[in-house]
């Protein structure tokens, strides 16, 4: 007989409060992003649609992507304190137009995902392709399937490498490594081993397909829309985060009436 386990009122309090938190980080990132999408808030060119095809013309099946995204900045700045200056995402192509990812920004909700190609090839980002050495295709299938099997998952915010009922981004791309056969090296950060974009650079049995290295300009424009953020947020200017923090307090005030 199968003992069903009643979910406790603290476990489901603690549930939606976990929930409240990540709808809020959600929206405390993506909107002031729409602000800094605008060319007055940032300098950093956005892939052009020849870019795009160039790259999209690359592609494989079982290629590892990389990107750095200057409309969230204190991300990219986030990822080189933990030892990733280059990139602070990595996805992996399965074929057919397709990157599977794990993201906090899928409308679906959920951590790992499907994205279409051309959509995850646009905006203000800076793009690497690296192609592994798969010994066989035996080893890019079963690589491309184990990654299939985690569609749906949710992101792991605690970066918890050992706890594969959640992933981030580097975590998901370097297990389906490992399942092909590659290592991949793990950083210690906070006391905490992990994995980084910037690691698979360092893959042995792989090479850079493509890559357009950002000009000094480039790399320092893409600090301009933090300052401005910092800027408007000092100056008490700064509408769009008011509207994010008003957001977090609506939470918080629909959680204390479901208590």
């Amino acid at each position: 007989m199968i003992a069903i386990r009643k979910i406790t009122f603290r476990e489901s309090i603690a549930a939606e409060v976990l929930n409240v938190t990540k709808q809020g980080l959600f929206l405390f990132l993506r909107i002031p992003a729409l602000l800094f999408d605008l060319p007055m808030c940032s300098f950093v060119r956005k892939i052009s649609e020849n870019e795009r095809k160039i790259i999209m013309g690359q592609l494989e099946a079982g290629d590892i992507l990389l990107t750095s995204d200057k409309l969230f900045p204190a991300w990219e700045l986030f990822a080189a304190l933990l030892g990733s200056p280059n990139y602070s995402h990595a996805s992996i192509y399965e074929g057919e137009e397709s990157v599977v990812e794990a993201t906090t920004f899928h409308s679906s909700g959920n951590g790992v995902v499907r994205t279409a190609a051309p959509l995850f090839l646009s905006g203000r980002k800076t793009v690497c392709v690296i192609r592994p050495a798969y010994r066989s295709n035996d080893d890019k299938n079963a690589a491309l399937c184990w990654i299939r099997q985690q569609m749906g998952k949710p992101f792991d915010f605690c970066f918890n490498l050992e706890d594969d009922s959640t992933m981030y981004c580097s975590k998901l791309v370097a297990k389906a490594m490992n399942i092909a056969g590659f290592g991949v090296n793990i950083k210690k950060n906070f006391g905490r081993e992990g994995h980084t974009p910037d690691a698979f650079l360092q893959m042995t049995d792989a090479n850079i397909v493509y890559r357009k290295n950002e000009t000094v300009i480039e790399k320092m424009m893409t600090y301009f829309s933090l300052t401005l953020a910092i800027f408007t947020l000092l100056a008490g200017l700064a509408p769009l985060w008011a509207i994010c923090l008003a957001l977090f307090g609506i939470g918080g005030l629909q959680l204390l009436m479901k208590m």
